[in-house]
């Protein structure tokens, strides 16, 4: 199965909304020319289920990590199945006072505390700490993973960010889930 569709996920210009379905490479490829546009993979019969294979949640003022103790935080639920067993994630992250740095580390957990099931995702990629990502104009970091998905049937995922943060607050957090493993740096352009 090959990916045709990504789902737009952040367009600081605003050309792309949330949760519009860009098809096709030849699109992927124009979208991605522009600089700091966020694209995550999605199958067709995935994003238009009733249980999307999309979630997309902003979080007002930031959802904060700051304690540099383990937090879970940002829940959200989305529609998995067997024939999908990759989750791509991503999160735009703020620093909560601007004049220091932003530094741990944040990952995507399976959190069944909202009911949904919460086995079954592990890191599939290495993820990067706070402090070595590229920072953006306002300072912030938009920070990019996958999983690999082992269900049995189909059903609603529990997700959550889990971190070890200081100075972080997440701003929106996204997820989905796609039948192909793609590489991050095709998944996503930042």
């Amino acid at each position: 199965m090959s990916v045709t569709q990504y789902v737009s996920v952040y367009d600081p210009t605003g050309q792309l909304p949330v949760g519009e379905v860009v098809e096709g490479r030849d699109a992927i490829v124009v979208a991605k020319s522009r600089k700091s546009i966020v694209l995550l993979p999605t199958d067709p019969d995935v994003f238009y289920s009733a249980s999307p294979g999309f979630v997309y949640r902003p979080w007002g003022r930031g959802w904060r990590y700051d304690a540099v103790n383990p937090e879970r935080g940002c829940p959200m639920m989305l529609g998995v199945g067997v024939d999908h067993p990759w989750v791509y994630w991503s999160v735009l992250i703020l620093p909560i006072r601007p004049d220091e740095p932003m530094t741990g580390n944040l990952r995507l957990i399976a959190n069944g505390a909202a009911g949904g099931m919460s086995i079954g995702l592990s890191q599939d990629a290495r993820l990067r700490p706070l402090d070595e990502y590229p920072k953006g104009p306002t300072g912030g970091v938009v920070a990019v993973g996958r999983c690999a998905l082992g269900v049995v049937s189909p059903g609603m995922l529990g997700l959550s960010i889990h971190g070890v943060a200081r100075n972080a607050r997440v701003v929106w957090s996204a997820a989905s889930c796609a039948g192909e493993k793609i590489e991050l740096q095709d998944a996503v352009s930042v």
